[in-house]
């Protein structure tokens, strides 16, 4: 009560009276004063005849590549809104940690005019009536092409209404290629094999075997996360991690299902056999990265984000040919492994009740997609300002969610023809087309993980692509926000699991305590769990 007493005196002596319809700086303190709504237009892509200021935040991002001069609240992104919409769009602040932020301006009742918000944070400000309802605005602002992304991905568009209404446009994601994982294996190591494909398990456990007898330290990596047993396991018909739908229409957590027995006996086998790395229970992603690099190892079951943990540094040591390639994953039951994707949206655009002109944020999110997609009628030297930036638009952006599969396509397409293939309206993929060029016409290591998704053979969306393509790809059942028991416990509830998993894997328990993890996990709240999501998807 005492901390909210001095914020709300501190934001009392902060206030200013000034011009009606403005924002302004004062003190390095941007204050939102009483503001009235400015004429529309009726061209949603016409700028307006007065300036309209709008707050925002941003996340702190240590990878954005500012030109000189150039800084969070001064950007290409910042100077378009303004030329082509008479938008001025101004940082209230800019943090790496704007959760607990965000949480204490609800708190205080004071929150930016348009910023990014969890499905929980929707939820309390639509009952603190702090937000608008978007459904009208966004029927009358939103462009053609922002209503086909959201078509596209309707179940998750509509995890952002609350009885009908939309209070929060969620910006989807850029496809469940994103969220897939693959087997990584290092190409000149396994040309020497002579092992040409991994279908099977025992293709798999072969080719590992025959990598290992002649480099390295050990077979294959995984975390402490377990995450590459989490995405090795559909090779047997398990699905950890996600909600799935029985044979019955009942909705069970994958990570308990009779199938991960077989999982974790293969697992515990390997580790026994000298196989998976024996210090995996002390390695995060960052350490097995370094272990890939350092030559450990030549196969590494793990999703896209390896492209950027590893693609640059290997592709400097070994060239394209000591790199990485990308193969689905295997099968134990003679059926193609299926590919696990959860819930994937970035957050929801709210906007506040005090921002005068909400249609705004809508018609920066037109320019955003015109843009991804070519239709903005920029220049080359223009899109290479916005896209090789690192990222800025934050709320003021949705996502196409066949953008991955639709890269790989348009890039696999081009390279026979080189640097000279005709990359003008290709919008933000011309940016990544000429990284994976570089690589492969310049031997750049900058681009390597971008020619690890996109630009060569055995690339990590070829394998997204297959998948999409055979109907391979498995939605989490649980798909928006998670019930109050998950939402509390789903951490503490998946810890179980880790830890019982990791002691059946090294050893200390038999197979059979799968049984008994089960059991201790529906107690501790996963049994109650369960009858809240299928409450809540009407099973």
């Amino acid at each position: 009560m005492k901390m909210k007493q001095v914020l709300a005196v501190l934001l009392a002596v902060s206030m200013v009276f000034g011009a009606v319809g403005c924002m302004k700086k004062e003190n390095g303190k941007k204050t939102k004063e009483n503001r009235t709504a400015v004429e529309v237009p009726k061209d949603i892509w016409e700028p307006y005849k007065e300036e309209v200021t709008i707050s925002t935040i941003q996340n702190e991002n240590v990878a954005i590549r500012w030109d000189e001069g150039d800084d969070y609240d001064d950007n290409p992104w910042f100077r378009e809104y303004k030329e082509r919409f008479n938008i001025n769009v101004e940082n209230e602040w800019v943090s790496s940690d704007n959760a607990t932020k965000i949480n204490l301006a609800i708190a205080e009742g004071d929150i930016p005019d348009v910023f990014s918000a969890k499905a929980q944070q929707v939820k309390e400000l639509k009952e603190a009536d702090m937000i608008w309802d978007l459904t009208e605005i966004w029927e009358e602002n939103a462009s053609d092409l922002l209503k086909s992304y959201a078509e596209k991905a309707q179940a998750t568009f509509d995890s952002g209404k609350i009885d009908g209404k939309l209070y929060g446009i969620p910006q989807l994601s850029q496809g469940a290629e994103e969220d897939m994982l693959c087997v990584w294996v290092k190409k000149d190591w396994m040309k020497e094999t002579g092992i040409k494909e991994i279908k099977t398990v025992e293709d798999f456990e072969k080719l590992v075997k025959a990598i290992q007898s002649k480099h390295g330290k050990f077979g294959f990596t995984e975390t402490s996360d377990l995450d590459g047993m989490k995405g090795m396991a559909p090779a047997w018909g398990a699905y950890p991690g996600i909600w799935i739908e029985k044979e019955d229409g009942s909705i069970e957590y994958g990570s308990v299902q009779p199938e991960m027995k077989q999982v974790l006996e293969t697992y515990a086998r390997w580790y026994k056999e000298g196989l998976i790395d024996p210090e995996f229970t002390i390695t995060d992603a960052e350490k097995m990265f370094q272990k890939v690099l350092a030559g450990d190892t030549g196969v590494s079951p793990f999703s896209s984000y390896f492209v950027w943990g590893v693609g640059p540094d290997s592709i400097e040591q070994w060239g394209v040919d000591g790199t990485y390639d990308a193969f689905p994953i295997p099968t134990a039951t003679g059926e193609e492994a299926k590919v696990p994707v959860k819930f994937a949206n970035y957050g929801y655009t709210v906007v506040s009740k005090d921002c005068p002109n909400p249609e705004a944020a809508i018609r920066l999110m037109n320019y955003y997609v015109a843009a991804s997609d070519g239709e903005a009628g920029l220049d080359a030297e223009m899109e290479k300002k916005l896209f090789n930036l690192g990222t800025i638009p934050g709320p003021f952006r949705m996502f196409d969610t066949e953008a991955e599969y639709k890269r790989y396509l348009k890039i696999q397409e081009a390279l026979p023809e080189g640097s000279k293939a005709d990359t003008s309206n290709w919008g933000r993929t011309a940016e990544l087309w000429s990284k994976c060029i570089r690589v492969i016409e310049e031997n750049d290591a900058g681009g390597g993980g971008e020619y690890l998704v996109y630009g060569k053979e055995h690339c990590f969306n070829e394998v997204g692509a297959l998948a999409r393509e055979k109907n391979l790809i498995l939605e989490d059942m649980l798909w928006g926000a998670p019930p109050t028991t998950l939402s509390k416990s789903g951490s503490t509830l998946d810890d179980i699991l880790k830890e019982g998993f990791t002691k059946i894997i090294v050893g200390e328990k038999p197979v059979e305590y799968f049984d008994t993890l089960v059991g201790d996990w529906a107690k501790a709240g996963g049994e109650k769990a369960t009858k809240e999501v299928n409450e809540i998807y009407g099973k």
